[in-house]
């Protein structure tokens, strides 16, 4: 990723964060091969 487009991604997170959205970012290998993993770090985050 290059800065100007990680630039982007904190603005635009920062603008989601501050409407209350919680932002989670998984790698797409991690979602791939540890699909579960994923889905409990979702679950947990919204409990």
């Amino acid at each position: 990723m290059n800065i100007s487009q990680r630039k982007k991604d904190i603005s635009r997170d920062k603008y989601l964060a501050d409407l209350g959205y919680k932002i989670l970012r998984f790698p797409n290998i991690e979602i791939y091969n540890k699909i579960e993993n994923v889905l409990e770090k979702i679950r947990n985050s919204i409990n």
